[in-house]
């Protein structure tokens, strides 16, 4: 049994050397010395946005319903927008 492991052994130590060998012998005899010429571009910097898009559900541990707590109807809105409150500071007149 130990004998087979050393063939073995060997062997795989022997193959791995024996292919070194031959394949730096065969390296110097395929160079030609003509080098290739390849086309470039020019790569410019550009900023760019990308959007990319998921579908997703988002679900609670427990859905409950939201309700106001009075009752009645919407009659006025008493919110001022902002640029009536520019306007009314005195920012909006020229001079």
């Amino acid at each position: 049994m130990k004998a087979k492991l050393r063939k073995l052994t060997r062997l795989f130590l022997l193959i791995p050397g024996v292919s070194v060998f031959v394949s730096c012998n065969n390296a110097n005899n395929t160079q030609s010395g003509d080098v290739p010429e390849l086309s470039v571009i020019k790569v410019t910097p550009v900023n760019e946005q990308f959007y990319e898009t998921y579908t997703a559900t988002l679900k609670g541990k427990q859905d409950i319903d939201i309700r106001p707590q009075v009752t009645g109807f919407i009659t006025r809105v008493q919110v001022q927008s902002i640029i009536d409150l520019y306007q009314a500071l005195g920012g909006g007149s020229e001079e």
